[in-house]
């Protein structure tokens, strides 16, 4: 048959038939389910109506704090086989999980997908580390197991005496030196001195 994704096979004997795919398109999962056919001579041109289907996959991961608890917010880069590179940013359209903090992509081809965070939430610090999945005809739907944590920066600081040695000064605490410490976002940290 000259249609695309139809086949049919001419001067066939009757009898007993099994069609297998052996070959999907590429990037597609293999439809392993054979179908089968018997000609008979009443019956001498069969179709069969259950139709072999090629699926894609799909890739999962998620992002979390310091603590292990999802963080919702971050946007990341995905590139793959067959030219793709796509932004997904958590709960958007292109994200099929709406819990924030979880990622999932559906419709993928097979091939190696690296995954990479660009924009990490609000406050705290990019994940610069990148990871790799590979979707198969074996796991076509994948898990990056390993979590893109986000940690939040540090402060510290020393009380000393005042003298020129910088002489720590024992006994003070963070309370007594500094009355709050306030997140004023694009990375500005207010301190209210007593």
């Amino acid at each position: 048959d000259k249609d695309n994704g139809q086949f049919k096979v001419n001067g066939l004997k009757l009898g007993d038939y099994t069609m297998t795919e052996t070959i999907a398109p590429a990037g597609y999962v293999m439809d392993t389910t054979p179908r089968s056919a018997t000609l008979t001579a009443a019956a001498a041109d069969v179709e069969i109506t259950t139709d072999f289907v090629n699926t894609l996959g799909s890739l999962s991961w998620v992002k979390q704090d310091a603590k292990g608890s999802l963080l919702a917010g971050a946007t990341f880069r995905v590139t793959g086989p067959f030219g793709y590179d796509v932004t997904v940013l958590d709960d958007s359209a292109l994200d099929a999980d709406k819990t924030s903090g979880e990622f999932k992509l559906l419709g993928l081809k097979l091939g190696t997908y690296t995954v990479a965070e660009t924009v990490p939430p609000a406050g705290y610090i990019l994940d610069p580390a990148s990871q790799n999945a590979t979707l198969t005809q074996a796991t076509p739907n994948a898990t990056i197991t390993t979590a893109f944590v986000n940690t939040l920066g540090e402060l510290l600081w020393t009380k000393d005496k005042g003298d020129a040695a910088k002489t720590p000064l024992g006994g003070a605490t963070s309370a007594s030196a500094i009355q709050a410490v306030t997140w004023a976002g694009s990375g500005a940290l207010l301190l209210a001195v007593l």
